[in-house]
């Protein structure tokens, strides 16, 4: 990767990075025009790559409908692709260089959607795991 990458790995006591390669994730979508039903793949993230330290913040930004919870939920394993609808999701998603899948996800991190339920009186560990 580079130096950030090997800093923050050297400095860290239990360190997990987070990478993603090359992303791909598409849909079918339908729009209907005065000539009837027009069918067509919508991509939704085209061949994203990045990766996130131990130790250090890091940010997904862009526009509204850029393709940021999309990813999430692809790197969260919560992307569920029904390919009888036309979706494609192609891609590695990688904790410390090995791929994960939603088991191996669930044992090292956890992802709270922007608009989840969130109960007042339950701790943070609860929350986690609910």
């Amino acid at each position: 990767m580079d130096d950030a990458y090997d800093n923050a790995v050297t400095k860290t006591k239990d360190p997990m990075v987070v990478s993603f390669h090359n992303v791909k994730y598409s849909v079918r979508v339908s729009q209907y025009t005065k000539d009837g039903e027009e069918v067509r793949d919508q991509e939704v993230l085209k061949g994203v790559t990045g990766y996130a330290l131990p130790g250090q913040t890091t940010v997904i930004m862009g526009q509204s409908g850029a393709g940021k919870s999309s990813l999430l939920n692809v790197i969260s394993q919560r992307a569920y692709v029904l390919e009888h609808k036309g979706e494609k999701l192609s891609g590695q998603v990688k904790f410390n260089h090995k791929l994960i899948n939603k088991d191996i996800f669930s044992k090292f991190a956890a992802y709270v959607m922007q608009e989840d339920i969130l109960y007042e009186h339950f701790t943070l560990r609860e929350l986690l795991m609910f």
